[in-house]
């Protein structure tokens, strides 16, 4: 694998968290039990985790500015919840999710990479989900979607760039993403049937 990473002119070192997310680097991972969250830890310390440091001073937790800061990224998602103490394995699929994306909206976050980010939620939670997506690309972060469900793509993207074998097989701009053939033409590229077009 090839490339380099650069977030506002600063090099990020490939496969360095700590770099990534001082960076302002944010990913919500498609395994959010798995990968993504602690079950059996609060709402709270799931929401402050990649931060402990910011909100430490010589050593120990100033739990009044964490509790401030994930209360506030908690009410901004919306998040359905008996408060900040409740384990984060006792909340359904989409307010896991909602715990996932607030955790990154605790610091100043630059760039959020999404995978998969409605797999598993309900529908009700899915639209409430695509509505956070949106305001944070509105409000300046670069959204970053990989996601298999072509609707999603489609719905919430300024532009997609289909992969196949390890590089771009094509890429589709937002006028492209409108054309009423556009799902075609996505599994034209991700077959290999048509040609790279890059606009």
């Amino acid at each position: 694998m090839a490339g380099t990473i650069e977030v506002n002119g600063r090099s990020v070192r490939r496969g360095s968290v700590v770099e990534a997310i001082r960076a302002g680097i944010a990913h919500v991972p498609e395994d959010r039990k798995g990968a993504g969250l602690v079950l059996t830890q609060s709402v709270l310390d799931n929401g402050s985790l990649p931060h402990l440091g910011a909100f430490s001073l010589g050593g120990w937790l100033r739990d009044g500015r964490r509790t401030e800061a994930v209360a506030e990224a908690t009410t901004s998602v919306r998040l359905k919840s008996k408060g900040l103490n409740q384990l984060v394995g006792n909340l359904s699929g989409g307010n896991q999710q909602k715990v996932v994306l607030a955790r990154w909206l605790t610091q100043n976050c630059s760039v959020l990479l999404l995978d998969e980010p409605t797999r598993g939620v309900d529908v009700g939670a899915r639209g409430e989900i695509y509505g956070i997506v949106r305001r944070l690309a509105a409000s300046g972060i670069a959204v970053i979607l990989v996601s298999s469900d072509m609707p999603e793509l489609i719905g919430l993207s300024h532009r997609v760039h289909v992969l196949r074998a390890g590089g771009i097989a094509g890429s589709l701009s937002r006028a492209d993403l409108d054309a009423e053939d556009v799902q075609e033409k996505i599994f034209r590229f991700a077959s290999g049937q048509e040609a790279v077009v890059r606009h």
